[in-house]
């Protein structure tokens, strides 16, 4: 099936000039709840079908590997470190897991947005990361 790239334009227009207010002085909950949306119907918009099932089959193997870096304790250590980041060889040392699991898990993170890789097997703490590290994030990711 092939992209209504008419959609696709409009759709990137209407975006425009929704994160042009969501950063204005009229900035609301609403008008970013409002762009969040817009950007996930773009997504839609542009993804083929397999790609979005593809994406759907993805998300509970993100999820545990998202559970297994919290039950490792990483977030923390990433943020404790934020300035220089961390190896996946430190990681493996301060959490007791062999590196290339490490390696494999952080890799996953760093697809997700939820941590930065500078240079090969090291990571940095992100704003995202530290959203892990507070109670939404900490008490809230067991619950998937």
């Amino acid at each position: 099936m092939a992209v209504d790239q008419s959609k696709v334009l409009s759709l990137v227009e209407t975006i425009k000039q929704t994160a042009l207010q969501d950063q204005g002085a009229c900035r609301s909950a609403q008008s970013h709840f409002q762009l969040l949306g817009l950007i996930d119907e773009l997504r839609l918009a542009v993804e083929t079908p397999t790609e979005t099932v593809l994406r759907l089959i993805y998300q509970p193997p993100q999820n545990a590997a998202l559970r297994t870096v919290m039950d490792l304790g990483i977030f923390p250590l990433l943020v404790e470190q934020s300035k220089c980041g961390m190896s996946a060889t430190e990681l493996a040392a301060q959490t007791g897991a062999e590196r290339g699991l490490i390696v494999r898990l952080m890799r996953v993170m760093t697809a997700l947005g939820l941590c930065a890789n500078p240079e090969s097997e090291v990571y940095i703490a992100t704003d995202k990361t530290v959203a892990l590290t507070q109670p939404i994030g900490r008490d809230g990711i067991p619950c998937m």
